[in-house]
């Protein structure tokens, strides 16, 4: 399992690597071609999930630290490409 990790999210390294292959990246990192072969994506408010993002991606979870208002991701995307979405990580 592959697990791309903003390094926004504190101790993501240490929370997901007993998971799988864990790669922390600066959001300005995190690129279609680092989710193509990705199982999970970390994130944190900071990085926009849309359309160019995820396309063609085979992220099957997208998990957020975030407790605010989620105004920047497309949950409608999420769904239509049956991924799973949780806030609060």
């Amino acid at each position: 399992m592959k697990i791309v990790c903003s390094s926004n999210v504190q101790y993501g390294r240490e929370a997901f690597s007993s998971l799988g292959k864990t790669v922390v990246l600066d959001d300005r990192a995190i690129t279609p071609e680092q989710l193509r072969d990705c199982d999970i994506l970390a994130i944190r408010s900071t990085l926009k999930v849309n359309r160019a993002l995820i396309e063609n991606s085979s992220v099957k979870f997208i998990g957020t630290a975030t407790i605010a208002v989620i105004t920047w991701i497309y949950l409608s995307l999420i769904t239509r490409h049956k991924m799973v979405f949780c806030a609060r990580l």
